[in-house]
């Protein structure tokens, strides 16, 4: 925990010293002070990136410590005293893993209440670790943007230099210097809406669990909080609270203009692939940032594209030369890509298929830290206890040039 706290501290100290740059600067920052500005972001977001992998292992260490640590009730002379039932459970369990048949009253004495509302729960804690669910999706946003954080009631401002001044002119001795009107520069504002959840959970099964059920709820309610928040940040509309996502067309975050179209309505080609990466310019290729990211459905349509013999271009693991990857498995056209569930699959005229881009240049301002109220007292009618997950962030992209989409014609 006080590892984790230094890294926030760490990246506060480093957040107030790229904001100082930027205060300094109201007209722009020269080149040497935006490769400052850079690095200190590049630290920033790794102190963040570092401290949010701490705090996943403290949760997950802590679940799986509760969940191997019987709840002990001692009796006479401190020896822990077993009911009756749990003897006769324990008993079953061990002749279960020795691969006995146990009839059906004896399954049931396994559990307590109804199965599938987590009464398996109850088994002794060797059960307990074994609860059976479905994968976890990747989300990978908050990981690869910028993420800072804010004081409660605050709006982030994020100056942006919009466009540059034309090139300076070459004039004759006496002739009269010319001004220019064509740069600009505007502001991003990020304001953050709460994100909230409850579930409810039966007094039953806190008491008698051999896990730590606040603890399970709790890392439960924070990946569905993650999911929801990748969601918006892929197709967020931008409107009445939401994040403006990297696939929603928007003046605010990626114009139509950093699009590019594919030769067909249903279909992109390799060149359409190739077309895409260089739209982006080429200082954005190899910035640690600058990802692929497509969904699967797509990500097997590029394994599919083939040359005019039938051969896969696509052809991881077989070196140099290897097709669009240049045989790098990791990536397409040279750039690393990630596989979403939440990004856009539908393959019709004008739907988004892909996108490259920094993703350093996505911002996340967010208030506090994600945390979950216990409501021991307001469902005690229905012997029950209630669980408020909340956070408060919004997101959106922050500089249009550092992204190229592809949609389909």
């Amino acid at each position: 925990m006080a590892d984790t706290q230094r890294l926030y501290n760490e990246a506060t100290e480093l957040y107030g010293r790229a904001r100082a740059l930027l205060e300094a600067s109201p007209n722009g920052m020269s080149a040497e002070q935006s490769a400052q500005y850079d690095t200190i972001m590049e630290q920033f977001d790794g102190r963040i990136a570092e401290a949010k992998r701490l705090e996943r292992g403290e949760r997950a260490a802590g679940i799986i410590a509760e969940a191997s640590q019987p709840q002990a009730r001692l009796g006479v002379g401190g020896v822990e005293a077993r009911s009756a039932t749990e003897d006769r459970q324990l008993g079953l369990l061990r002749n279960w893993f020795k691969g006995a048949q146990l009839s059906a009253a004896e399954r049931k004495d396994l559990s307590a209440g109804v199965d599938a509302q987590g009464g398996y729960l109850v088994a002794p804690a060797v059960l307990a670790q074994g609860i059976i669910k479905f994968i976890d999706d990747e989300v990978y946003l908050r990981r690869l943007a910028t993420v800072i954080p804010m004081d409660v009631g605050t709006e982030l401002i994020a100056p942006t230099w919009d466009t540059d001044p034309a090139d300076a002119d070459w004039l004759t001795e006496i002739a009269s210097v010319t001004t220019d009107t064509s740069m600009a520069t505007g502001l991003r504002t990020l304001r953050p809406s709460r994100l909230s959840k409850q579930v409810k959970i039966s007094r039953t099964l806190v008491n008698q669990s051999r896990i730590n059920i606040e603890q399970w709820v709790q890392a439960r309610l924070a990946y569905k909080f993650g999911v929801t928040e990748e969601k918006a940040f892929m197709t967020g509309s931008g409107a009445a609270g939401v994040p403006l996502g990297v696939f929603t067309a928007s003046a605010q975050g990626i114009p139509t203009s950093r699009d590019t179209t594919a030769s067909a309505t249903t279909s992109f080609t390799a060149d359409n692939l190739l077309d895409t990466k260089h739209a982006l310019k080429a200082a954005y290729w190899s910035r640690p940032g600058t990802r692929w990211i497509m969904h699967r459905d797509t990500i097997a349509r590029v394994r599919k594209l083939k040359d005019g013999n039938g051969n896969y271009l696509w052809s991881p693991g077989l070196g140099p030369g290897g097709g669009i990857t240049q045989g790098l498995p990791p990536t397409i056209c040279d750039v690393p890509y990630l596989v979403s569930e939440y990004a856009p699959n539908t393959f019709t005229t004008g739907q988004y298929v892909a996108i490259i881009g920094d993703f350093m240049y996505y911002y996340i301002a967010e208030t506090g830290r994600y945390e979950l109220q216990v409501l021991a007292e307001l469902y005690s009618a229905t012997d029950q206890i209630g669980y408020i997950g909340r956070t408060y962030l919004d997101g959106q992209p922050v500089l249009a040039e550092a992204f190229q989409r592809l949609k389909l014609a």
